[in-house]
């Protein structure tokens, strides 16, 4: 990618990028070398419990469940650092994130199976929207009756949308306290991705719809 250095958007476009990368490297050092090395190590304490005779003596079990709270703590955190599926497709990526939230709110999702690949940091910001979405919904009072998400591509637009209804009018505070702290990302958003967004806010209904040009992806493979 070219820097225009006296440019604010390509700085926040470069910068955005580079901690996309960055974090990916970790995650990724985090899924193929840590939890690799995990397992073996975990694979040989089991093998070694068979075959001993003092395996009783060593409490295996309790041992092999330590290494299998470590992995799963480990697993978590390479997750959190970034979608195993980031790189995959933006729908993967959004159905992996909201996933943990399933149980805490009634939301429904309409993902594409297929879906042309956006910019790591593109796909990052629009995760860590829908992330901080779901975290205020979940924590402000009352929750919600049902949320949709849906993703669409028609010809070169994209278009997220969110849709959060409630059975009660919510209050001004709890109004506020949904909304605001999306408003730096959604300024982001249209700044880093070019994009545009509606913001609807009803005392029964919240919508947001982001929408975003698809973009030409430069050869990679030369320097």
């Amino acid at each position: 990618m070219t820097i225009d250095t006296s440019n604010p958007t390509d700085l926040l476009r470069w910068w955005h990028q580079y901690q996309a990368h960055k974090l990916n490297q970790e995650a990724e050092l985090i899924r193929n070398k840590l939890l690799q090395e995990m397992f073996a190590i975990r694979r040989r304490l089991e093998l070694s419990c068979e075959t001993q005779p003092n395996a009783q003596a060593f409490d295996c079990e309790t041992h092999l469940a330590e290494l299998k709270r470590l992995y799963a703590l480990l697993e978590s955190l390479g997750n959190r650092l970034e979608s195993p599926y980031l790189q995959d497709s933006l729908p993967l990526a959004l159905q992996h994130t909201v996933q943990p939230w399933q149980s805490q709110l009634p939301l429904s999702t309409d993902l594409p199976p297929r879906w042309e690949l956006d910019p790591i940091e593109h796909t990052r910001l629009l995760i860590l929207f829908v992330e901080t979405l779901l975290q205020h919904l979940a924590s402000a009072t009352p929750l919600p009756h049902d949320c949709d998400l849906r993703l669409q591509h028609q010809a070169e637009l994209k278009e997220l949308t969110v849709r959060v209804r409630y059975e009660t009018w919510l209050p001004p505070a709890c109004l506020s306290q949904i909304s605001s702290p999306l408003q730096p990302l959604l300024k982001t958003f249209q700044l880093l991705m070019q994009g545009d967004y509606d913001q609807d806010l009803h005392p029964r209904t919240l919508t947001w719809v982001l929408r975003w040009q698809t973009q030409s992806h430069p050869d990679s493979s030369s320097c």
